[in-house]
């Protein structure tokens, strides 16, 4: 018997480690491997400043005189161009990037968010049922979206789910340094602290946890100290302003919409069910899932691209826990009426529900656009068409691509997206610095396009188009300034007699 089970115990080891590689083997297939734009950019460049022991970037041109020369996913403090994103995941980044496995990071994070995923719910629940939603979050079109794009959204949900692992495995101290890590990923996830905060309180382990929690976060608000002049800043400025109430109901009803529809009403019927008999027990998901909620549904960005579900993926888990709390409460009634049929027939049944659910979720990213093998890539592959005409002598403007340009090509870039553009291409032109401007097409008709080509003479270089669907990516019109258009002086003509 005890052979027996030794090998059962072996073949689950072996099915485990090969479902698992083969995860990992998908979202390594269809990872970004090319940056741009802000996000994308911004985390990347900044894991290669930490790795380099720097935490300003440096540019060609006084940023003191010209802020144009940070780049998007930058900005320009006291005289430095510092970064706009928090150093978490760049640091995670930057540990990758020492084995030249930087794009790897989020592969690997999708999968360890699978295994504490599975871990969690056979805590919570049991085998069967931790098996299937763990599998349903590995394919759920958001996290494969998180695990193949350079983005801080599943690093942030990954630790928040680490964290509370821990602490329901009576384990107070690591859960306290994962959660404070989580906050130098990303700092709204002070949002799942509130909600812990009563069940610390309640266990006993509020002191515990605060003293761990204490001096990874004190490195961290240091480091803002430093860098943006204040421990409770960040790079990004003064947000009070990006909280609108007149986003609320728009936004609300976009993210719940798109709940249902990305993940599906199985799912949401499921996470209602546990709401029932056991809603005490599922009252923390709910919180934690609503915290996020109403948070987001009063920001600002948001509520025109389905992907925008990234902002609330650190409350999915609670959604998918109170699921497959619902299931448990469904197959424990079956069992209890209908014993013989639950043990017969629940398992295939479940089987089947498993496959046409992550049969429906990869139909979804593929619809969007979640499994491409070039995402990222017309950003290296305009930079690369831009540095084999410009000389390198020049200095190039541009918005999507002003990072881009700047890390495949080592030209000098500026941000045309600024007042300060215009007497920068002034001063380079008088100091005989070839000056050319890459503007998509969408941006044609942009004001400080618009200003830029009325107030210079040019020539069009060349039109880089690329067959893409998004907008950066086509008609990429390349400018080079000239002169600078003389001004006509329209003086009032002097009144005769006075």
């Amino acid at each position: 018997m005890r052979r027996l089970k030794f090998k059962g115990n072996i073949l689950y080891w072996l099915v485990s480690i090969m479902v698992l590689t083969t995860i990992f083997g998908i979202y390594s297939i269809f990872m970004q491997r090319y940056v741009g734009a802000c996000d994308f950019y911004g985390y990347y460049n900044e894991a290669l400043l930490l790795k380099s022991g720097k935490v300003h970037m440096e540019t060609g041109l006084n940023p003191s005189k010209y802020p144009c020369t940070a780049p998007l996913g930058y900005h320009v403090r006291d005289g430095k161009v510092v970064p706009q994103y928090p150093p978490g995941y760049p640091l995670l980044l930057a540990v990758g990037s020492f084995l030249g496995a930087e794009f790897y990071v989020n592969p690997l994070i999708g999968v360890l968010s699978v295994v504490v995923m599975f871990l969690l719910l056979l805590k919570l629940t049991d085998k069967r049922t931790a098996v299937l939603f763990s599998l349903l979050w590995a394919f759920s079109p958001i996290v494969v979206w998180g695990s193949t794009y350079v983005m801080s959204d599943l690093v942030a949900t990954f630790f928040i789910m680490l964290g509370f692992y821990l602490f329901i495995q009576e384990k107070p101290g690591a859960s306290a340094i994962c959660l404070a890590f989580s906050l130098a990923v990303r700092p709204t996830n002070l949002l799942f602290l509130i909600v812990l905060v009563p069940l610390l309180i309640k266990k006993q382990q509020w002191l515990r946890f605060g003293l761990h929690f204490f001096i990874p976060t004190l490195i961290y608000c240091i480091f803002n100290w430093i860098i943006y002049g204040a421990p409770y800043c960040c790079g990004y400025g003064k947000i009070s302003n990006k909280f609108l109430l007149s986003v609320f109901f728009p936004h609300l009803v976009f993210y719940l919409k798109e709940i249902m529809v990305q993940l599906t009403p199985f799912l949401v019927i499921l996470a209602f069910v546990a709401l029932g008999k056991r809603a005490k027990a599922s009252w923390f998901y709910v919180k934690w899932f609503l915290i996020f909620l109403i948070f987001y549904c009063f920001w600002a960005a948001g509520g025109d691209a389905w992907w925008w579900t990234r902002f609330l993926l650190p409350s999915f888990p609670a959604l998918f826990i109170l699921a497959a709390l619902g299931l448990k409460i469904i197959l424990d009634k079956v069992d209890q009426k209908w014993k013989r049929i639950h043990h017969k027939y629940s398992t295939p049944l479940l089987s089947l529900i498993t496959i046409i659910m992550v049969i429906y979720f990869v139909h979804y990213g593929k619809n969007h656009d979640v499994y491409r093998i070039d995402k990222g890539y017309a950003y290296y592959y305009i930079s690369e068409a831009v540095g084999k005409v410009v000389p390198p002598n020049s200095i190039v403007g541009s918005f999507e691509l002003s990072g881009a340009v700047r890390l495949y090509t080592g030209l000098e870039t500026f941000n045309w997206y600024n007042w300060d553009a215009v007497p920068l291409i002034r001063r380079m032109l008088k100091k005989n610095i070839p000056v050319y401007v890459v503007v998509e097409r969408c941006n044609l008709e942009h004001f400080f396009v618009k200003r830029i080509l009325k107030k210079f003479h040019y020539d069009i270089i060349k039109n880089i188009n690329i067959r893409e669907n998004w907008f950066v990516r086509k008609d990429n019109w390349l400018f080079k300034i000239t002169k600078t258009k003389k001004r006509i002086k329209r003086g009032i003509k002097k009144v005769p007699g006075k």
